[in-house]
C-alpha cells in the first residue's frame, strides 16, 4: 500500500522576533540545571521555613487539558493527570526537589536494603501517615497496591506505556512476589535483579492508593477520584470546565502553604488570557509564546505576545531545558547506516532550533540526554552540521552516482549536488511522514528544513500527508499498514517518567516487539540490546556507568539510529505574587507554593 505523495514547497510564516525574557534571578541547583525561585530561609529535615507565615489561598492554573482517562497511576499519561496525580498520592520513594533533581531519595519508606544478590529490596514504612479516606498506610497496603498493579496488567487495563515500568524486555514481571515481613517493613522480591528498581519506586506508576477507595480489578473511571496519602486532596472534576483539590490539613510532610489547588481547562487562547486577567495566577505544561505551530497562542499577534513581557505582575521564566526531545526517527530497516550518518551531519541544528522554537532550547545531542543520570559526552564525536563529512561519507560508502561529485562544503544555488534533485536524477528518494493529528505549520516546517538540508547531498525528500487512523494502523501493523511505509518522521519523547535512560533506550531502540516500546525506527542493534541487559542487573556503580557510555557511544557514533534534535526550554508563567515554584523535570509540586 503506498501513502499519498503531497510535495509542499510552501514557505514557512514569518515568525515573531525573538523578545528577550524577562527572568528574575534564581538559585541555580546542582544536577539538571534546575533554575528555581526559591523563597525559604532555610530547609530543615526535608521541611522548608517560610521567612513569614504562609498566607492561606487558592492556586488556580489555567491548563488546556481535562482528565484524559482517569487519575490512575495505571492510566495516567497525558500531562494534567500526571501533575494532578503527584499531588494528590506519592510513592515509596521520591525524586529530590530542592537539592539534586536527579537524587532518588525517601519518602513513604525511610530507609532501604538490598540482599547480598540483589534480589531482595526491603523497606521499612513512615508510621503515622493516613490515606485521605482514614485508611492506615502500613505495608499491607502497600502489597495490596503492588499486587494490584501486576491484575490490572493481566487483566490487560493498564495504559501500555505504564505497564512497561513493571515488566522486563522479555515481557516477565520484575516482581515475583510483594511480601508483607511486619506492619511497617515490606520487601520485594524480584525475579532478578534490576537496579533502577528503587527510581521505579519512585515513579508515578507506584504511586501507592488506598486498598479501601480504589478498585483492585479495574482502573479508577474518569470520574472515580483518587485516595492517596499526597499534601492534596481529590475533591470534585467538573468535565470540561474545572479539577478541585484541596490542602490536606494532616499530611505528614507538613499542610500545604495554599487552600485550593484548582484546574480551570480552558482553551489555549482563553487561558494565556486568564493569566494576563488574573482569573488564574500560573500556566501548566510546556507553554509556547514563540513557536510557530498554529495552535500556540498569540503567534499572529505580536501586540498579544508583547503584553505578557511588559506586564510586570507576570514572572516568565526560562529553563531548564525539559526532559522533552524532539527526534527525526530514521527508519534503520529502509534506510542504510551509510546514508544515515550522512544526514545526520547534513542537518543544520542550529538553524532548525532558531527556525522551529525560535532559538529557545539546546541541541539533544545523544541517546542520553545531558543531565540525565550516566550522560556522559566525553570523547564522543556526536555529529553536527558539516555538509563535506556528509558527503564523504556518501562517496566512502561507494555510493552509485558519488563517484564524480566533490566533497566539498559548496551549497551555493545551483552546486553539483543540489543540482542532483533538481534534475531529477536524486541519489535517493525517501518521504517525510506528515500525520493529519500533527499537520500542523510545524510539520510543514520541518519538511522544509529537512527538505532542503538534505538536497545539499542529493537526497530528494517528498511530503506524505496520511491520517490519524493511517497512522494508528501502521504503528499497529493491521488493514495492511506497516512501519515500512515510513521513511523519515518527526517525533517527541515527552520526557522519561523514570531517572535512569534504560527506559529511553529501550523504548526507542529495542528491536522487541515488547509492551510500552515503540521502535517506530525499526532498529536493531543485539549489541546495545546486550548491553542494556547487562547494566540493568549490574550493582556497581562504576561498571553500570562504563556500559551506559559505551552504549551512548556506540549508538552515537556507529549506528545513527535517529538525528537527535533538538530539547526545548521549560517555560514557566505565573504572577509575579506566586512564590516558592521550582521546575522539576519528573514532577510538579505545588505544597511549598504561597502568596505575597
Amino acid at each position: 500500500m503506498n501513502l499519498k505523495m503531497t510535495i509542499n514547497n510552501e514557505a514557512p510564516k514569518k515568525k515573531l522576533p525573538k523578545k528577550e525574557l524577562r527572568i528574575l534571578k534564581k538559585k541555580t541547583i546542582i544536577g539538571f540545571g534546575i533554575v528555581a525561585a526559591v523563597a525559604v530561609a532555610g530547609i530543615i529535615g526535608g521541611i522548608y521555613l517560610f521567612s513569614e507565615p504562609p498566607k492561606y489561598s487558592n492556586l488556580i492554573i489555567g491548563t488546556n487539558w481535562g482528565i484524559w482517562q482517569s487519575l490512575d497511576p495505571l492510566n495516567t499519561n497525558v500531562p494534567t493527570d500526571y501533575d494532578i496525580t503527584c499531588q494528590i498520592a506519592e510513592g515509596l520513594f521520591d525524586y529530590a526537589m530542592a537539592s539534586d533533581g536527579s537524587l532518588v531519595i525517601h519518602n513513604l519508606a525511610i530507609n532501604h536494603s538490598w540482599s547480598i544478590d540483589y534480589l531482595n529490596l526491603s523497606c521499612n514504612l513512615r508510621q503515622g501517615v493516613k490515606f485521605h479516606d482514614g485508611t492506615t498506610f502500613n505495608a499491607a497496603a502497600v502489597k495490596w497496591n503492588f499486587d494490584r498493579i501486576y491484575n490490572l496488567i493481566d487483566l490487560n487495563k493498564s495504559h501500555k506505556y505504564d505497564s512497561s515500568f513493571w515488566l522486563f524486555s522479555d515481557g516477565k514481571r520484575i516482581i515475583n512476589e510483594t511480601k508483607v515481613i511486619n506492619d511497617y517493613t515490606v520487601c520485594f522480591i524480584l525475579n532478578k535483579p534490576y537496579i533502577p528498581f528503587p527510581a521505579v519506586l519512585a515513579s508515578v506508576f507506584s504511586y501507592i492508593l488506598s486498598p479501601n477507595s480504589t478498585p483492585f480489578n479495574d482502573v479508577i473511571p474518569i470520574d472515580g477520584g483518587l485516595v492517596g496519602t499526597g499534601p492534596f486532596i481529590y475533591d470534585d472534576y467538573i468535565m470540561g470546565e474545572k479539577i478541585l483539590l484541596s490542602s490536606n490539613p494532616s499530611y505528614w510532610g507538613g499542610q500545604p502553604k495554599i487552600n485550593k489547588l484548582i484546574y480551570l481547562i480552558l482553551d489555549r487562547t482563553a487561558r494565556y488570557d486568564a493569566l494576563l486577567s488574573g482569573d488564574v495566577s500560573m500556566l501548566n505544561g510546556y507553554n509556547q509564546l514563540y513557536n510557530p505551530d498554529p495552535d500556540a497562542i498569540y503567534y499572529d499577534d505580536a501586540i498579544d505576545v508583547y503584553s505578557f513581557f511588559n506586564d510586570t505582575s507576570l514572572i516568565i521564566q526560562e529553563g531548564p531545558p525539559a526532559f522533552h526531545f524532539t527526534y527525526l526517527i530514521i527508519n534503520n530497516k529502509l534506510v542504510p547506516v551509510e546514508m544515515r550518518e550522512a544526514i545526520s551531519y547534513a542537518l543544520n541544528y542550529s538553524y532548525i532550533i532558531q527556525e522551529a522554537i525560535n532559538g529557545h532550547g539546546v541541541r539533544h545531542k545523544s541517546p542520553i540526554p545531558e543531565g540525565m543520570l550516566y550522560s556522559n559526552l566525553t570523547g564522543i564525536d556526536y555529529p553536527y552540521y558539516n555538509i563535506s563529512k556528509a558527503r564523504q561519507a556518501l562517496k566512502d560508502a561507494g555510493w552509485p552516482g558519488t563517484t564524480n561529485l566533490t566533497a566539498n562544503d559548496d551549497i551555493s544555488p545551483g552546486n553539483e549536488w543540489e543540482m542532483l534533485v533538481t534534475n531529477n536524477t536524486a541519489l535517493e528518494t525517501y518521504n517525510y511522514t506528515c500525520v493529519e493529528a500533527r499537520a500542523s505549520e510545524l510539520n510543514l516546517l520541518f519538511y522544509s528544513l529537512f527538505a532542503g538540508d538534505l538536497k545539499q547531498i542529493g537526497v530528494k525528500i517528498e511530503l506524505a500527508n496520511i491520517t490519524r487512523a493511517e497512522w494508528s494502523a501502521i504503528c499497529k501493523g493491521t488493514g495492511g499498514y506497516h512501519l515500512d511505509m515510513i521513511n523519515f518522521i518527526i517525533m517527541g519523547f515527552n520526557g522519561p517518567r523514570l531517572n535512569d535512560p534504560s527506559h529511553i533506550i529501550q523504548t526507542l531502540y529495542f528491536s522487541r516487539d515488547y509492551i510500552g516500546h515503540d521502535n517506530f525506527g525499526q532498529v536493531n542493534d543485539t549489541l546495545v540490546e546486550q548491553w542494556i541487559e547487562q547494566a540493568l542487573e549490574e550493582p556497581d556503580e562504576k561498571i553500570r556507568s562504563q556500559i551506559y557510555y559505551d552504549i551512548q557511544k556506540r549508538l552515537t557514533e556507529e549506528v545513527f539510529p535517529t538525528c537527535y534534535l533538538y530539547r526545548k526550554n521549560y517555560l514557566s508563567i505565573f504572577r509575579s505574587n506566586l512564590k516558592g515554584w521550582e521546575v522539576h523535570q519528573f514532577k510538579s509540586n505545588f505544597k511549598n507554593i504561597y502568596f505575597e
